[in-house]
């Protein structure tokens, strides 16, 4: 009996791990589809290709253009598209585990939008997938089990704000964005501006802070987010910690994403880009 109950495990096991490896393929595939679409037209030339000039600057708040002068947009040319790969590290509440990971990210900024595939592992025999993309003015959510069992599918007016504001806050890796005219800018104060930005018949607006360097150190908006199937607006903060030079650019490279919630503070999220490659 033994022998026969130790048999059966195997073969469960044995099966379950190839319907994985198959989804898995499967996913990778569609991923990969996914990302040609995304990215089709987009190696055409920009109507305006020059590189950015001192006085495209002027207009914008003085704690914007410190920024971008200590960014080195000055001199680089409008980035087209935009690959970074991240480790990641996310909770799904805080009474959770902390689940790590890597994830891949695609930009395109002549018609705004992202693709970020995420890998989890949640022990040695179970993963999750994930893809959060925001195209065409509209945002989508997936999260898969064992690449295979759905658990998030998620769109609408909601996940529209929430990916286009997402796409605002992340200008910061690919700063020659923030000269967009559908991002319009108004100084808060010496260390603060506020951005409201307008694609897709949606409208968001957020909050950058920088320090004294010009350094962009922390992103504040209201963002919806789900709960048991409702949605609410809350404060969304994002804490940047570290910086350095990529393909001549100075951009953030370690990020904290925290809920801010009446019942406290939800530190949830946490990456580190790792590598990032531009299209000019």
């Amino acid at each position: 009996m033994l022998r026969w109950l130790v048999g059966v495990m195997v073969l469960v096991l044995v099966v379950v791990g190839g319907v994985s490896l198959v989804a898995g393929f499967v996913w990778n595939n569609t991923v990969d589809r996914e990302v040609d679409l995304f990215l089709a037209g987009t190696g055409l030339p920009l109507f305006d290709s020059q590189p950015i000039q001192a006085q495209d600057l002027a207009e914008l708040p003085e704690p914007v253009r410190r920024w971008l002068r200590q960014a080195n947009v000055v001199g680089a040319k409008p980035v087209r598209t935009v690959r970074l790969q991240q480790e990641v590290t996310l909770r799904l509440d805080s009474e959770a585990p902390w689940l790590s990971g890597s994830a891949v990210q695609y930009f395109r900024t002549r018609e705004p939008g992202f693709l970020w595939h995420v890998r989890l592992r949640m022990n040695p025999l179970l993963h999750i997938v994930g893809r959060d993309r925001y195209a065409d003015g509209g945002g989508h959510m997936q999260i898969m089990v064992q690449s295979l069992f759905p658990v998030v599918d998620a769109a609408g007016r909601e996940i529209d704000q929430g990916t286009l504001l997402r796409y605002l806050a992340e200008v910061v890796w690919f700063p020659t964005a923030a000269l967009d005219d559908r991002i319009q800018w108004q100084a808060v104060d010496e260390g603060a501006a506020q951005a409201a930005m307008t694609y897709g018949g949606v409208t968001v607006t957020g909050m950058f802070h920088f320090d004294a360097a010009g350094q962009v150190t922390r992103f504040e908006a209201q963002r919806y987010k789900e709960s048991e199937g409702t949605y609410s607006l809350e404060d969304w903060i994002i804490t940047m910690t570290a910086h350095r030079s990529a393909a001549g650019l100075v951009i953030p490279t370690k990020a904290d994403v925290t809920w801010r919630l009446a019942e406290g503070d939800f530190h949830w999220f946490s990456c580190e880009v790792t590598a990032i490659e531009y299209t000019f």
